[in-house]
């Protein structure tokens, strides 16, 4: 009998071990966040609103959508931030590439941007603010924001992320931000 006892306690102890274990497991996945042909991965410890599709962590919120205007729109519009977005009040404009994506980016303080006016002598081009909104449609009331735009490889589609911030505080270029605006990957 004690040797019965010993193999049911060992049995028990291995399933409940398991269990732990997988729990764990399952609770240490990370966020996957899907656009249009592409998604970003962000750390599970942000809180996913699956209403809004925004991603949480302290006052850094995070969301990744599609563009339905396509590559050739994004594409003109960051030629237009690039050209005279600082005028308009956007700033840390850069265009890189990552995981194959072209990248193009920028930042701003959502209460100082204007009208961005873009164009020759034969064609312009106004483009207003930036507003935020989410999944929903619904306006974000953010202090200050990052942009973040991705054209895909064989340039048929485009998604965007957007880091913001309520508070005026919140750093937006933390190693981790970084880390997930790199983590782009096509769905397979």
């Amino acid at each position: 009998m004690d040797r019965n006892k010993k193999i049911l306690l060992a049995i028990v102890a291995f399933i409940i071990l398991a269990i732990l274990g997988l729990l764990l497991l399952i609770g240490s996945t990370d966020i996957t966040m899907e656009g249009t042909g592409a998604y970003v991965t962000v750390p599970n410890d942000y809180e996913l609103n699956t209403d809004s599709g925004v991603a949480s962590k302290g006052d850094v919120n995070i969301f990744f959508t599609g563009l339905l205007d396509g590559t050739q729109s994004t594409t003109d519009f960051y030629k237009a931030i690039s050209a005279n977005g600082k005028s308009a009040g956007y700033e840390n404009i850069t265009e890189d590439t990552i995981n194959g994506f072209k990248v193009y980016e920028y930042a701003a303080k959502a209460d100082n941007l204007t009208v961005l006016k873009y164009g020759s002598s034969t064609k312009w081009v106004e483009y207003t603010p930036v507003n935020l909104t989410d999944m929903t449609g619904s306006k974000i009331q953010a202090d200050h924001f990052r942009k973040v735009y991705y054209i895909s490889p064989n340039n048929a589609f485009a998604n965007e992320l957007t880091i913001y911030a309520k508070n005026p505080e919140t750093d937006l270029y933390t190693q981790e931000v970084n880390d997930i605006i790199h983590k782009i990957a096509l769905k397979e």
